[in-house]
C-alpha cells in the first residue's frame, strides 16, 4: 500500500508540472516546441514510467504507436490546457486544488488510454509504426533457415551418445524411446512456437529485441498479480532456473565431448597433452565467438555446423559398412530390462532444443512461420537419429558403449567423424551459451552493444562452465542427469502449462487486459482430444524422469565416476583419458574382434 501510495504521488506531481508547463509560454519565440513531435514523445514517455506498473512495456508501446501518441496530446490539452484549466502562468499558484484535480483526471484517463492501447493493439496493428515495433524482424531470416538452426540445435551430441545409449536399451526399447520421445518433443515444440506467436500480437513489445523469451512466456501465462502464489514463482523463478541450468548443463556438454575428441585425435596423432589443460585451452579459444549478441548475428555459423553434423552422419554410416561383414556374425543384442531407464536421459538430451526455440524465433523475419520450421527440423533430426542408431546398434550391438564412434574401425573415418562433432559442438555453444548470456546481462543491466559488461558477464559464466566441466569431465554423466532432470521441465511440462493457460486466456473489455484462466478454466475451455494427450505426455514424463534422474545419479557416482581434474594429479593415473582413448572398443561379446590387425582393442572383462 504504500509503494502504491507514493507511485500515486509521484504521478499526481508530475502531472502537475506537465501541466504548469503545458499551460506557460516556451522562453523562445518558436511554434515548433509545442508542435515537435519528438518533444511530445519524450514528454509521455516520463510520465508513462512513472504511473504504469509494468515500466518495461509501457514506454516502448506508447513511442511506437504515433497515432496514439497524437490522440493522448489531444486528450491532454482538453484537460490540462491554458484555455479550459489552467488559465495563465501567474494563476497558476492560486489554483493548486483544480491543477490537482485536472492532474487526476489526466492520469486516470492516460491510464484507460494507455491499457487500451496495450491490450488491443492486436486489433490496431496496422496502426503501429511498423518501421519501429518490427526493426529485428528486417533482419531476421526465414523460416527455412530457422529450421537448419533448430537442426544444429538438436543433432551433435546426440549423434555419438544415442547409438550408444541402446548399449542399456536393447533394440526394442531403444526405438520405443526414439520414437515416442521425438513425437512427445515435437508437440510440445509446436505448442511453444504458437505461444511466442500469441504474446507477439498480444503485447507488440516483443516485437523488439527481448534477451529472455521463454522467461517472459512463463510471466505472461500466469501475470504479476499473482506474485504471492506458489504458481507465479513457479512461472517466472522457476523458468528461469530451469531454462538457464539446462542450456548451462548443454553447453558444458559440448565443451567436454569436444574436448575429448580432439584429446583422442592428439593422442592418436602422437601428442601428449593432459585432457583437463586442453580443456581450458578449449575455453579460452572459444570465448571470442561467444560475444556475438543474437542468433541473427551468427546464423551461418550454426548452418556451417550442421553441415559438420551432416558429414559426420555420412562418414559414421559409410564406417558402419565396412566393419558390417566382421561384427554381424558375432553381435549380441541385450533383452529388455527395467536398467533401460539408465539411458533415458540420453535419448531425451538429444531431442532437447525448446530453451532456445523461443530465441531462434524471436530473431526470424516471420515469427509466425516458426511451426514449420521446428516440424521440418525435427523431421530431419529424426531421419539422422532414427535409421543411424539402428544400424549401428544392428552391426555392433553391446560391444558400443559412451560413443558410437569409438566403435569405428576405419582409422580415418573414425577421425573424420571425430572432428566433425567436435567442430559442430564448438559452433553451436554459441547458440546454447547466448539465453544464458542475456539473461545475466540483463540481471547486471548490460547495454545492448559490445561493451567491456558484456566481456566481463561472459568470461565470469564461460568460466563457471569451465569449472563444472573440469570437476565431472565426462559427458554421457552429465548428459543424463540433465535430460532427466531440468530438460523434461523445459521441453514438455512448461511449454504445456505456458501454452494451455495464454491460448484459454479471454479478454476482459472493463480492465482492458487479458484475464488469466484458472486450472479449472483451463481444463474446461480445452478442446477434451488436446488436454487427454498432454495429461499423457506429462504424466509419463514426469514418472520416467523421477525413476531416470535417481538411476542417473547412481550411475554418475559408481560405474562412470570419473575423478575431478584437480584431483586426478594426486592419483596414481596422471591422465584419465588418456589411458583409455587410444584403445579401440571392438566387435563381439568380448569387445576383442577386429578386421585390423594393427588395431589395440579394449577388450571387456566384466560383461
Amino acid at each position: 500500500m504504500f509503494l502504491l501510495a507514493l507511485r500515486r504521488k509521484c504521478a499526481n506531481f508530475a502531472a502537475e508540472r506537465m501541466i504548469r508547463n503545458l499551460s506557460r509560454k516556451p522562453m523562445y519565440d518558436d511554434s515548433s516546441y509545442h508542435n515537435s513531435t519528438k518533444v511530445r514523445l519524450m514528454r509521455w514517455r516520463f510520465l508513462y514510467r512513472i504511473i504504469r506498473r509494468d515500466v518495461a512495456v509501457a514506454p516502448k508501446i506508447i513511442i511506437t504507436d504515433v497515432e496514439g501518441v497524437q490522440k493522448f496530446w489531444k486528450m491532454s490539452r482538453s484537460v490540462g490546457d491554458s484555455s479550459t484549466t489552467v488559465p495563465t502562468q501567474a494563476d497558476t499558484t492560486g489554483s493548486e486544488s483544480r491543477i490537482k484535480d485536472a492532474s487526476k483526471r489526466f492520469i486516470s484517463a492516460i491510464e484507460m488510454q494507455v491499457n487500451q492501447q496495450m491490450d488491443t493493439v492486436k486489433d490496431k496493428a496496422k496502426d503501429i509504426n511498423t518501421a519501429s515495433v518490427n526493426a529485428p524482424s528486417a533482419r531476421g531470416y526465414n523460416w527455412l533457415v530457422a529450421s537448419i538452426i533448430v537442426v544444429a540445435d538438436l543433432v551433435g551430441g546426440g549423434l555419438v551418445a544415442m547409438p550408444a545409449a541402446f548399449h542399456d536399451t536393447g533394440m526394442v526399447i531403444g526405438c520405443i524411446f526414439l520414437v515416442l520421445i521425438a513425437i512427445f518433443f515435437t508437440s510440445t515444440a509446436h505448442l511453444l512456437s504458437q505461444t511466442w506467436t500469441i504474446m507477439r500480437d498480444r503485447w507488440p513489445v516483443y516485437k523488439t529485441h527481448c534477451r529472455q523469451p521463454y522467461p517472459e512466456i512463463g510471466l505472461r501465462s500466469y501475470g504479476p498479480k499473482m506474485r504471492q502464489a506458489i504458481l507465479y514463482h513457479f512461472s517466472e523463478s522457476f523458468t528461469v532456473f530451469c531454462v538457464n541450468t539446462t542450456l548451462f548443463g548443454v553447453t558444458t556438454v559440448y565443451v567436454i565431448l569436444s574436448s575429448s575428441i580432439f584429446h583422442k585425435v592428439l593422442v592418436h596423432s602422437g601428442i601428449r597433452i593432459h585432457f583437463c589443460l586442453l580443456l581450458i585451452i578449449l575455453a579460452i579459444l572459444i570465448l571470442p565467438i561467444t560475444f556475438l549478441k543474437s542468433p541473427a548475428d551468427f546464423w551461418v555459423v550454426l548452418a556451417i555446423s550442421l553441415l559438420c553434423t551432416v558429414i559426420a552422419a555420412v562418414l559414421i554410416a559409410v564406417g558402419i559398412t565396412e566393419d558390417y561383414s566382421t561384427c554381424i556374425p558375432s553381435v549380441v543384442y541385450k533383452p529388455a530390462s527395467f536398467y533401460a531407464l539408465y539411458s533415458l536421459g540420453t535419448f531425451v538430451f538429444a531431442y532437447s532444443g525448446h530453451h532456445v526455440f523461443p530465441t531462434i524465433q524471436h530473431d526470424m523475419h516471420e515469427p509466425k512461420e516458426f511451426s514449420k520450421s521446428v516440424l521440418l527440423g525435427f523431421f530431419w533430426a529424426c531421419c539422422l537419429y532414427i535409421p543411424l542408431s539402428v544400424y549401428a546398434y544392428f552391426v555392433y550391438g553391446q560391444s558400443m558403449e559412451e560413443s558410437l564412434i569409438d566403435s569405428i574401425q576405419t582409422t580415418w573415418i573414425r577421425h573424420g567423424a571425430d572432428l566433425a562433432v567436435a567442430f559442430h559442438c564448438v559452433l553451436t555453444i554459441i547458440l546454447t551459451i547466448n539465453p544464458v548470456n542475456q539473461q545475466f546481462e540483463h540481471i547486471f543491466h548490460v547495454p545492448h552493444k559490445m561493451c567491456w559488461q558484456r566481456i566481463a558477464v561472459r568470461t565470469g559464466l564461460l568460466a563457471v562452465i569451465l569449472f563444472v566441466a573440469l570437476s565431472i569431465p565426462n559427458f554421457g554423466s552429465i548428459m543424463d542427469f540433465f535430460g532427466s532432470t531440468t530438460i523434461p521441465f523445459t521441453c514438455i511440462i512448461l511449454p504445456t502449462l505456458f501454452g494451455l493457460s495464454l491460448k484459454n486466456q479471454r479478454y476482459n473489455e472493463k480492465t482492458k487486459k487479458w484475464k488469466i484462466p484458472t486450472m479449472k478454466e483451463i481444463f474446461e475451455r480445452t478442446p477434451r482430444h488436446i488436454l487427454i494427450w498432454f495429461l499423457f505426455v506429462n504424466v509419463l514424463t514426469i514418472i520416467a524422469s523421477m525413476i531416470s534422474a535417481v538411476m542417473a545419479v547412481r550411475a554418475m557416482a559408481t560405474i562412470r565416476f570419473v575423478p575431478p581434474c584437480y584431483v586426478q594429479p594426486f592419483l596414481q593415473s596422471t591422465d584419465h583419458q588418456t589411458s583409455t582413448h587410444s584403445l579401440l572398443k571392438c566387435c563381439g561379446k568380448y569387445s576383442n574382434i577386429t578386421r585390423n590387425p594393427e588395431i589395440q582393442c579394449f577388450p571387456r572383462i566384466n560383461h
